[in-house]
């Protein structure tokens, strides 16, 4: 488990899901799921999504080993949209 309260792993291969992140790229494909808004750029390895539109952006880097992201997403996004809108 990464050594930050901000940021927490899990699986193997991990899931990596951090706060206080940068904004995303402009650039990176838009996306929602369950009331939340996402970026995604995909690097190739893995899929880093990070969240629009909410108080402290969030960013989830889900390795490719993994289906079902968007179930992952949608999953998260009632804790998520606790955070409030930006």
């Amino acid at each position: 488990m990464p050594d930050s309260p901000t940021t927490a792993a899990w699986g193997g291969p991990p899931v990596l899901l951090r706060c206080g992140v940068g904004p995303a790229a402009p650039r990176d494909e838009p996306y929602e799921f369950n009331g939340v808004q996402w970026r995604l750029h995909d690097t190739g390895a893995s899929r880093p999504w990070t969240s629009t539109q909410l108080l402290v952006n969030v960013s989830i880097e889900v390795p490719d080993a993994y289906s079902g992201q968007a179930e992952l997403l949608g999953a998260l996004a009632p804790t998520l949209l606790t955070l409030g809108p930006a």
